[in-house]
């Protein structure tokens, strides 16, 4: 296998392992348009975007961590495939990890819209 593609093949595990590192404890000090995880809901209020940073983090890093794992199983079984073959499994991998990393967006979504209203105020539960 080809370098430039193993290099491929855990570049957004090592993305999401990073983001995760960063964002686990805070995001972002500042609600800003050019970093961060903004959509409208985490950029409601402070607690919404620190929220929104804190959990997708953890998300990010779990998830780094366990597509990372098989990935470089996966490159070290196809470390001697054909230049087809790797690039074919490479495509096919990064597409896998893609849609991991988009999918983090709706799973952060559901937990602000279950515990933020929609100008970022924490919504209690009554007891």
């Amino acid at each position: 296998m080809n370098l430039l593609y193993f290099a491929t093949m855990i570049l957004l595990p090592l993305i999401m392992i990073s983001i995760g590192l960063l964002w686990r404890k805070t995001g972002p000090n500042k609600i800003n348009g050019i970093y961060g995880y903004r959509t409208a809901r985490s950029m409601s209020s402070k607690e919404s975007w620190n929220f929104a940073h804190k959990y997708s983090g953890r998300i990010y890093l779990l998830l780094g961590i366990l597509l990372l794992i098989p990935t470089l199983i996966l490159g070290a079984y196809y470390w001697s495939a054909d230049s087809d073959t790797a690039g074919i499994l490479s495509v096919i991998v990064m597409t896998v990890h893609l849609i991991f990393f988009i999918l983090v967006i709706p799973i952060t979504e559901s937990a602000l819209k279950k515990n933020f209203d929609k100008n970022g105020n924490p919504i209690r539960e009554e007891e």
